[in-house]
This record gives structure tokens, sequence and C-alpha cells, in this order.
């Protein structure tokens, strides 16, 4: 997963299939506002889905591997 922000508000990546299945238990990654704009790259693996909550104003670019 390789996320793009370009906004100075808080993106959380989760593990989910929906908004509703949203917990700490798969939080994948948090990018604080204070590192926007950036990159990040996550190595990590996903299972159900890609979930973002992000803070207002927020544009998010996700490009994801499902392999």
């Amino acid at each position: 997963v390789t996320i793009v922000v370009s906004a100075a508000a808080t993106v959380s990546v989760y593990d989910a299939a929906t908004t509703s299945g949203i917990g700490s238990s798969n939080l994948m990654v948090v990018v604080p506002a204070s590192t926007v704009p950036s990159t990040i790259t996550v190595n990590k693996v996903y299972a159900n889905g890609l979930v973002l909550v992000t803070g207002a104003g927020v544009s998010a670019n996700i490009t994801y591997s499902p392999f």
C-alpha cells in the first residue's frame, strides 16, 4: 500500500471490508497530519479490504497490490 496525502489531516488505514468493521485490531497505519504532504509505503498484507478514515479536506491517492 502506498499512500499519497496532500492535506494537513490524519489518515488512518484499516484492513476491513466496511467502515463498520474498523477497529484498533485491524489498524494498518496512521499517517499523522504533521507528515503531509507525503508518500508512505506500508509493507503489510491486508486480507479484507482497505478502508481509509480521513480528516476534513484530505485528498489521498492509494495504490496497492493484491498479491
